[in-house]
């Protein structure tokens, strides 16, 4: 399943690469300066949550969200996330 991750880092100055490095560990991939996509199985947007809440402060912002039907379209994304939309 696909989920998007999105967030508002809210701390100027603070060192957010252990919040990249566990994006990246999930693999996921930046789609846009503050958002990231990831195709992950047998997880949900509560797991995926609870997880990355570890790797922001209390007045930044997260989100994460699943399509529910597994279409999507971008244009000018950083990276292609799958060589074909569904």
């Amino acid at each position: 399943m696909l989920y998007i991750i999105s967030y508002d880092l809210n701390a100027p100055g603070q060192n957010y690469e252990p919040l990249y490095d566990a994006l990246r560990d999930l693999g996921a991939r930046r789609i846009l300066a503050s958002q990231w996509a990831v195709d992950r199985d047998n997880t949900s947007c509560r797991q995926l949550y609870s997880h990355l809440a570890r790797y922001v402060d209390a007045n930044d912002k997260l989100l994460v969200t699943a399509p529910d039907n597994g279409w999507w379209a971008s244009n000018g994304v950083a990276q292609v996330i799958r060589d074909v939309t569904r």
